[in-house]
């Protein structure tokens, strides 16, 4: 059994919360998506701190590896979080429109507004 050194083992973790945080963006799970990315900002900072680098490690071809599927989940979920942030702007958009229907129409509410008839403008005279 090759025995894994802990550097590598704390980039394939990193990896795993990258995954979960592609998955919670694929499945629009916005919350927890932002609630798992501050454990992944903890662990990319714990790895930035660490003594070891990718570079000293005994197995750099699959840190570099790693780190390219890390690049490409990032990207992805970039992606996927613009896709949501304009969806939330165009929902912003249409209930700011919806607000300015219903101020206009709120202003008349009360008021019964029938279009003028010929009856109405003619005087009433009854004869008997």
């Amino acid at each position: 059994m090759t025995l894994i050194s802990p550097s590598l083992t704390d980039w394939q973790q990193l990896l795993l919360l990258s995954n979960q945080m592609l998955t919670l963006a694929k499945t629009q799970h916005w919350e927890a998506l932002i609630d798992g990315e501050l454990d992944y900002i903890q662990h990319v900072n714990m790895l930035s701190a660490s003594n070891s680098h990718a570079a000293d490690s005994p197995f750099p071809s699959k840190i570099r590896e790693i780190l390219r599927q890390l690049l490409e989940n990032e990207t992805e979920v970039k992606r996927l979080l613009l896709e949501r942030m304009s969806e939330l702007r165009d929902l912003i958009n249409q209930g700011n429109k919806q607000k300015s229907v219903n101020l206009a129409y709120g202003r008349l509410a009360g008021m019964l507004l029938l279009p003028a008839n010929k009856l109405d403008t003619d005087p009433v005279t009854t004869s008997k």
